[in-house]
């Protein structure tokens, strides 16, 4: 019934398992579960190559980052003297 994008909840009440230890004791992975995990993790893994860092952080230097956002605060010692 999970397979078929029911609610872990609505399929414990349907299959009658009123614990969710004894509901995931039946649901047992198959070869074809694993190789759609497999799919999807080949697919996370490419996805991530193409990005510009896979760990999700922005690289440079704070003053480069102010670019990005005209907003953000700029430290004291970045500021030019007023004259």
């Amino acid at each position: 019934m999970t397979r078929a994008g029911i609610p872990e909840r609505v399929a414990m009440l349907i299959s009658g398992h009123s614990t969710i230890s004894v509901f995931d004791r039946y649901d047992i992975a198959n070869d074809k579960d694993l190789k759609m995990a497999a799919q999807k993790q080949a697919l996370y893994h490419e996805k991530l190559s193409r990005t510009e860092d896979s760990a999700g952080t922005v690289t440079g230097t704070v003053h480069d980052l102010t670019s990005l956002n005209p907003h953000a605060p700029v430290a004291q010692a970045d500021r030019a003297p007023d004259s």
